[in-house]
Formats: structure tokens, sequence, C-alpha cells
């Protein structure tokens, strides 16, 4: 992540490759920032973790490895898959993943980097006793503290989808997403489980995103989502710094696209751009780097 100093409330929290005419690139997020202070601890990186089960070499620590492989070299190696294979798993659209933070934990607002094998229903829970070794079944002492049936990728195949979103202050030890309808074929696959404790007034996407906000990538163009209506407005600049042209979305959207074209409608060439992606007076800024 680029940290833009100075307390603004201009950040740049995130990166992508687009490879144009080739599915070769990817959407490379970053950790989440904040409207001021210093940037914000990965609160599950490196941290000891558990699934339900596992598919192949992708196991559960790939999620927490802080190893983003969702950018140009992308691949498919840092990321925790479950199981497919019936045989292994019977229940193939069940599953679960948890993060052992150590302590109780105070957090606030997660980070889902989904591979292309989404959940179409998922839980993010919290693990209610202090005392006792999380349960691997649905026990009640596993506490919901938020829910998504609206996770999706606009046009397949996509590489990478991006949930994230603030949820009720909770201290906790133990957290963890709980899947229960696959999207796709395979299994669940997800590059980066990320949690942080925020402890300033506003965070950059929950509250510019006009609620949880997403970002997908496909061949053609770079897709902006947010949950509740509003008009959003993004600047292109050029990799001079130049402005080449504005992009809106209706006045009651949930998303923007950008599909690489200038102001003047001709697409744009190699090189990293920069949208600047404003709502209610808050902005924060998406590089983009297209090549051949």
């Amino acid at each position: 992540m680029d940290w833009i100093q100075g307390g603004r409330m201009d950040m740049d929290f995130s990166h992508g490759l687009v490879k144009r005419g080739a599915l070769l690139g990817g959407l490379l997020i970053g950790g989440m920032g904040l409207a001021y202070g210093a940037p914000p601890v990965n609160l599950a990186l490196n941290k000891p973790c558990k699934a339900s089960s596992t598919e192949g070499t992708n196991i559960p620590s790939k999620a927490f490895d802080g190893v983003d492989n969702t950018g140009p070299a992308r691949g498919q190696g840092n990321r925790w898959a479950s199981s497919y294979d019936k045989k292994i798993n019977p229940n193939v659209d069940s599953a679960w993943l948890y993060v052992d933070l150590g302590t109780k934990t105070g957090f606030d607002s997660i980070a889902l980097k989904w591979e292309h094998s989404g959940a179409k229903n998922y839980d993010v829970q919290y693990w209610t006793s202090e005392t006792d070794t999380p349960a691997v079944n649905d026990d009640p002492r596993w506490k919901t503290i938020y829910n998504d049936t609206a996770l999706y990728y606009q046009n397949v195949p996509v590489d990478a989808c991006l949930r994230f979103t603030r949820v009720p202050k909770t201290e906790a030890r133990y957290v963890r997403v709980r899947c229960y309808k696959r999207l796709f074929n395979f299994g669940f696959s997800i590059f980066e489980f990320e949690i942080y404790n925020t402890g300033a007034p506003v965070s950059v996407l929950p509250e510019i995103g006009n609620g949880g906000f997403n970002i997908l990538r496909t061949r053609e163009h770079i897709v902006f989502q947010w949950e509740r209506p509003a008009l959003v407005v993004a600047r292109l600049f050029s990799p001079t710094g130049k402005g080449i042209g504005t992009i809106r979305s209706a006045a009651n959207a949930t998303e923007l696209t950008w599909a690489f074209i200038d102001g003047q409608g001709h697409k744009v060439g190699n090189g990293i751009y920069v949208l600047r992606v404003t709502l209610a007076g808050r902005a924060f800024s998406q590089k983009v780097s297209v090549t051949d």
C-alpha cells in the first residue's frame, strides 16, 4: 500500500495490473488505510490458523502470510482453498477458515481478498469463549458479526474480488470466515484474510464507499462497487499526472466502471494510471497499471 502522509483524506489503498486481451493480470489490493494517523496493522498477519479442509498445497496459512497473489505475478500459489473433492469433503458447499490472534484483540474492520472461487453466502464470526478451543462445527459460541450474500463477479472469468467492510467493534481471540454456498464449481478460495482495528473515526472504504466496498477486474475493465446508491465521480490521470478525463456513475448507482478509455474516447496506452474516486466529499486513489 502506498501511504499518503500528512493526515489527509486522500488515500491510495490499492494497486492493480490489467492485461488487455489476455487474462494475465490481477487486482492487487493493499491493506486498509485510515483518514489520518499511521497506517493500520493487519492483526491477522502470520498468525496461527486452521481450516475445515484444504485443496492440495493451498494451506490455511497462505491466507495470512501477507503475500498478495492478485498482482502481476499472480499465479494461484498464495491462497487457501477448500477441497471440492466429495470423497474428502462430502459437503463441498460448507467450509470455514479461522485465525488465532493470540490474545483477546479489538477489531472493527475486515478485508477478504477472494480468488475466482468466492462464496455466495458467508459469515464473519468470532469465538465468544475465552477458555475453550474453538469448535469446528456450528457451535453457538461462534457469533456472527457480518453476513454477505452479495459477493459476485461481474463477468466471468474474473481473477480477484475484494470485500472490505466495517464490522461492529469486537474483541476476540479467534475470528473465522464461515462459508455456506459456493459461487462456482470449485472450492472456496481466499488470497488474504485481513483484520484491522482502525482506532480512528473515519476509515477509507466503509465510509467513503458508502457501506461495504468491492473492487473487481475483468479482461476489459475495472469496476468499483458500493452498497448504498449514490453518485460517484472518478477523475482519470495519465502516467505523467495529466488529467485525461472524468467518469461518473448515475445519480443512484451502486457501481462505476472504467474500460481503459480516456476522455476523448481512445484506448489508453501502457503505463500506470490513477483514478481519483470521490463520494460525499471524500476521495481515494486507485492505481491501475495497463500493459499490452
